[in-house]
């Protein structure tokens, strides 16, 4: 059976970066990562800068095998978490 750890992220670059530093610091390896992070809100620019601090935040993780799947629109919270769980359980049954 595969395992995968899911991380939803948007703008909150402190948190996600405790939380990365966290996995990283656990005592066994992740078998698979995978990082989805929201895509910017229509209108919402001054959320801009925090966006791409989480971006290069989840690209910088060379650790373990990651997938990062980045929205190209704002789905909001629970559309974003209802299809990345959809996307890990279709996925990681094969």
């Amino acid at each position: 059976m595969k395992i995968a750890t899911l991380l939803f992220t948007y703008n909150r670059s402190i948190h996600t970066q405790k939380v990365i530093q966290s996995l990283r610091q656990n005592t066994v390896l992740l078998e698979s990562l995978i990082v989805f992070q929201d895509g910017l809100k229509q209108g919402y620019e001054n959320d801009a800068n925090e966006w791409e601090k989480v971006n290069k935040l989840i690209n910088s993780i060379d650790w373990c095998n990651k997938e990062i799947i980045v929205s190209e629109h704002n789905k909001g919270l629970a559309e974003s978490i209802v299809s990345g769980i959809s996307y890990a359980f279709k996925n990681m049954m094969l």
